[in-house]
């Protein structure tokens, strides 16, 4: 019989695996809504996660042309007023599955309707309460990674590659509630995926891992791998 632990570690692995496939296929939010519907199957197995599935749903919902229950009164309507539905680069929870955090592409991307940068969700009760769109650094931009610390105001991001100001190679770590980038890391090959928790930040390349102490982004270790084109990884929420 699989451990506590077990189900937990494959349900994170199913679940980098299906964000994953969404981010590089650019597939449309009805999609990603039965994706998500069997991610919420697996999540229900091995903990009460259904409230963080229906925010995602939530998400998409309000992404797509002529959505109903836009979260418009928790902090800004969705980004598909009109064309064709908007496009999720990336979506990914927080260590504690409370809050969802969103990249979209930017607003001078063909492929996009208007809505940029990224948003950051509740997940009960539902609502959006950060938008990049209302900061003027973030104007036009798009994050191909976007990662918070539990429910700080810390977030891990990760250009979509569209403008060098936006390269894939440049992590920033900014502070939302400053509107304030704490640091900036460039690494030499694109950054695949950003893992945090309250001592260690992660940086996945294909054939590398960094490791840094978040308290001062002091490098801690450097890790040589196979190629792992998809970025894949996982960590615990607590701990080092």
């Amino acid at each position: 019989m699989h451990s506590w632990s077990q189900l937990r570690s494959l349900r994170w692995h199913l679940y980098i695996v299906w964000l994953r496939h969404v981010a590089f296929h650019n597939l449309e939010p009805g999609y990603f809504c039965r994706l998500v519907t069997f991610l919420w199957m697996v999540r229900v197995c091995v903990g009460d996660f259904g409230t963080a599935a229906f925010a995602v749903m939530r998400v998409t919902q309000t992404a797509s042309p002529g959505a109903t229950g836009s979260p418009s009164s928790a902090g800004g309507g969705g980004g598909g007023g009109g064309g064709g539905p908007s496009m999720i680069l990336c979506a990914s929870f927080n260590q504690d599955a409370s809050c969802l955090s969103v990249g979209f592409p930017s607003s001078q991307d063909p492929h996009g309707t208007g809505t940029s940068g990224f948003a950051v969700f509740n997940c009960d009760p539902f609502g959006r309460f950060y938008s990049s769109s209302s900061s003027p650094s973030s104007e036009g931009a798009s994050f191909s990674v976007v990662e918070m610390l539990f429910t700080t105001s810390l977030v891990a991001l990760v250009g979509a590659g569209h403008t060098p100001q936006q390269s894939p190679r440049r992590l920033q770590i900014v502070n939302t509630k400053r509107d304030s980038t704490i640091c900036e890391l460039t690494f030499v090959s694109s950054i695949l995926a950003v893992k945090l928790n309250r001592r260690r930040l992660v940086v996945v390349l294909e054939e590398h891992i960094y490791i840094y102490d978040i308290s001062n982004m002091k490098l801690l270790h450097t890790i040589d791998t196979s190629p792992n084109p998809h970025g894949m990884y996982s960590q615990r929420s607590r701990g080092g």
